[in-house]
């Protein structure tokens, strides 16, 4: 799930310096919710902003999202329990 957020000032330059697409990170901050209609469908949506406040980096330092998923074996749907 993705939440649009927004950083600003000082803590908007460290983010933009050192984070980029696919690194994990924690953000606390308040949260908002908006409502809008979709441009194509008009159908009401909904979105949870939140404004940060802290952010914490937890992917080391030149590991993205996909080298998580390495040495991990795709499970078949026969396999599942249920």
């Amino acid at each position: 799930m993705f939440f649009r957020c927004t950083a600003w000032r000082g803590l908007a330059d460290i983010i933009c310096q050192y984070v980029s697409k696919g690194k994990k990170v924690a953000v606390t901050g308040s949260v908002s919710a908006h409502a809008y209609k979709a441009k194509d469908s008009g159908e009401p949506r909904a979105t949870l902003d939140v404004a940060v406040e802290n952010v914490e980096f937890l992917s080391p330092r030149g590991e993205a999202f996909d080298n998580d998923l390495q040495g991990m074996t795709a499970v078949q749907d026969d396999d599942m329990p249920f």
